[in-house]
């Protein structure tokens, strides 16, 4: 086993030794089961590097989530809104209408990459809104790094056990550890 393996089996041990730490005994077993269910996701994908088109990707939903969704709906509305990691059709879903995040990174006013037509569908949601980030990637400066970004959403959600779940797993659901 390499050290990266070791690493991981250190990672996903600590994160469910940390859920049967923290959980209801009632709770608990179904808490356990939901996250393995996310780990061995992240599993069948592990071996795809983590991209900087999917570290953009998450960086920019993310960004619309602490920016836009959390303030307006709250922790738990605003989290379960997040199907991003999902192949759901777009990247937040709610009641009236769905928000679609896109991102470029570099100069000019970019060229907006559509994966598919479906994810510009508004059948069923009312209203399709379109996010469109450009990003800039710096070695120094005032921004945030996308590390920072999700530990912001976990302090935020931290105090609401579902949300926090549901959070944990959609990360590990696009790759992220």
């Amino acid at each position: 086993a390499s050290t990266n393996d070791n690493e991981l089996f250190a990672e996903l041990s600590n994160d469910l030794a940390g859920i049967i730490a923290n959980s209801d005994p009632k709770a608990c077993a179904d808490r356990l089961l939901s996250r393995v269910v996310s780990w061995q996701s992240f599993f069948t994908q592990a071996r795809d590097p983590f991209s900087p088109a999917r570290a953009a990707g998450l960086f920019s939903e993310l960004t619309i989530l602490t920016d836009s969704v959390l303030p307006h709906l709250g922790i738990t509305a605003g989290i379960f809104s997040w199907h991003g990691p999902d192949p759901a059709l777009q990247d937040f879903q709610f009641p009236r209408f769905a928000i679609e995040v896109k991102s470029y990174r570099g100069t000019g006013p970019g060229v907006m990459r559509i994966g598919s037509e479906h994810q510009l569908e508004d059948i069923g949601v009312g209203n399709l809104f379109i996010a469109y980030l450009r990003l800039s990637q710096r070695a120094v400066g005032d921004g945030s790094t996308l590390g920072e970004l999700i530990d912001d959403v976990r302090n935020q959600v931290t105090s609401v056990q579902p949300a926090s779940d549901y959070f944990e797993s959609q990360l590990l659901r696009v790759g992220w550890h």
